[in-house]
């Protein structure tokens, strides 16, 4: 009985070392891959994002902000997406489809860009600040100061129709979107929460 006992202890000893060691030595192993600079200019390059083959960024070369694309497949920067004597800011792609937070007007409003078709559209035109784009499939989301407070506002590419979905007084931020579910950072209840909106049912939770 004690031999079988040591027994079983020598074995799990034995496994524990081998597992470890080969923990270790997977740890180790440096990732496979390269890695490739996408731009080189003298100046900030921040705010990436990427969607396909497709690599859009926040670039300061020209002395303020404008957005830039590189093109995995023929691995060229394109010139600037937005280029403006103002500041465009937070891009965000899905697609085909670029929106970034546009500074031209002296307030910032959101605006898409079409890389098929190399259209720019302007999406709001309040003349209060919305900013922090987020888009998903013909789905947009940003924060909207119309309101005085910060809320989330929804854009349906394919309709047309712009949406109010939060309306409580407090600021929120932050959006993401992802399929028909829109998420934000909500400091209503005194701290900052998550909450979700379904755009299929209309409902927030």
């Amino acid at each position: 009985m004690k031999h079988n006992k040591f027994s079983i202890i020598l074995i799990s000893v034995v496994l524990f070392m081998v597992l470890g060691a080969c923990a270790g030595s997977a740890a180790s192993e440096p990732l496979k891959g390269t890695e490739q600079e996408v731009n080189s200019a003298f100046s900030n390059q921040v705010s990436p994002v990427i969607s396909g083959d497709y690599i859009v960024w926040q670039d300061e070369r020209d002395g303020n902000w404008d957005i830039y694309m590189y093109d995995m497949t023929i691995g060229r920067t394109e010139s600037a997406l937005f280029k403006d004597s103002k500041d465009e800011v937070e891009p965000a792609i899905s697609g085909n489809r670029i929106v970034v937070a546009d500074n031209r007007r002296g307030n910032y409003d959101i605006y898409m860009y079409d890389i098929d078709s190399e259209a720019k559209i302007q999406i709001t035109s309040d003349r209060t600040d919305q900013k922090e784009p987020a888009i998903t499939g013909d789905i947009i989301v940003w924060t909207d100061r119309r309101n005085q407070d910060t809320d989330i506002y929804m854009y349906d590419i394919t309709t047309k129709k712009e949406t109010r979905i939060t309306t409580d007084k407090a600021d929120q931020s932050q959006p993401a979107i992802s399929g028909n579910i829109i998420v934000w950072k909500d400091p209503r209840n005194g701290n900052d929460d998550i909450y979700m909106y379904d755009i299929n049912t209309g409902k927030e939770s």
